[in-house]
């Protein structure tokens, strides 16, 4: 699933979630509902693992909707701490990733949280790290694509086109030579 269809379909999920509940007040427009849905859409999404299916996340956001109802207290919308627990709680056990630290080195963490599409720092997305955790089979390149995306657009945002690409060149030169 495409990213902006994932985020779609969970903007669309917590729209119908929020709609049995009155908006908060100092979300009197439609516009300040929508901006407020989107950037909880954003952070949900990454609380969802790469391969998760819409199947997945419908199901998810019903159980939650389950949760909420027996959990929330006011006819407001419930905050969005609450709105996170109850979906990830209703993601079930079999999707919840569990990574334990212990034994593990910075590779093997990095990596688990690239899988599950959690932030990670810029020296494992390009270059001659990304290189070795590829080659260590700890993630693929496929798993990188997304981190690299967004990461070319916030540098050509901030210092343009020209030293986005430059910026990539080098990291693709690194990453080429450590293959």
């Amino acid at each position: 699933m495409e990213y902006n269809e994932r985020i779609a379909l969970i903007n669309r999920q917590l729209v119908n979630l929020l709609s049995i509940y009155a908006a908060p007040k100092h979300l009197e427009t439609t516009a300040k509902q929508a901006d407020a849905i989107s950037r909880l859409a954003e952070s949900l999404n990454k609380r969802f693992p790469n391969k998760t299916t819409d199947e997945h996340i419908i199901g998810t956001f019903e159980r939650a909707g389950h949760i909420l109802s027996g959990t929330h207290k006011t006819n407001s919308w419930p905050t969005s701490p609450e709105i996170t627990k109850a979906v990830v709680a209703g993601m079930g056990s079999e999707f919840k990733e569990t990574v334990t630290t212990h034994n593990m080195g910075p590779h093997e963490i990095n990596a688990a949280r690239i899988k599950r599409g959690e932030g990670v720092g810029e020296i494992w997305i390009a270059g001659r790290v990304c290189a070795e955790l590829i080659a260590r089979n700890l993630i693929e390149k496929a798993d990188v694509m997304p981190y690299r995306k967004a990461y070319y657009h916030q540098l050509k945002t901030i210092y343009g086109q020209e030293y986005a690409t430059n910026y990539f060149n080098v990291k693709d030169q690194e990453f080429a030579d450590a293959s």
